[in-house]
């Protein structure tokens, strides 16, 4: 019996909306459920998040029309301890860069990111 797992679902510039229809139709046809579209209302990504079967999920990942997947994930921010933890990566946070020559500034004096041990860098480019 096939595993199912989520995953974020990326496709390249050139892809219609339609054609990631069709995408979305065949993920739930294995199995899965498209959980948001984003290449609607925002656009953040030309692609989508889905739980997909494990089966599928190969099967997408050697499409021509897909650029990447990667496993979805909940990334969250704590205080920093008094001491940083073994393993843990942190970064003084100044602000934020909108992207149009701004910053804001944050209430946040330091970051901390954990990634579970087995995960590697998978998701965080």
């Amino acid at each position: 019996m096939s595993q199912i797992g989520r995953f974020i679902v990326v496709f390249k510039a050139n892809v219609s909306s339609a054609q990631i229809d069709q995408y979305a139709y065949e993920v739930e046809q294995a199995g899965g459920h498209v959980l948001e579209r984003f290449d609607h209302g925002s656009k953040i990504l030309n692609g989508f998040s889905a739980t997909i079967p494990d089966s599928f999920q190969a099967q997408l990942a050697g499409d021509t029309l897909v650029d990447y997947i990667e496993p979805d994930g909940i990334v969250t921010i704590q205080p920093q301890p008094a001491s940083p933890q073994p393993g843990s990566i942190t970064s003084s946070a100044t602000g934020i860069d909108s992207g149009n020559g701004t910053s804001t500034s944050l209430p946040v004096q330091r970051l901390r990111v954990m990634v579970p041990r087995g995960m590697g860098s998978s998701g965080f480019s």
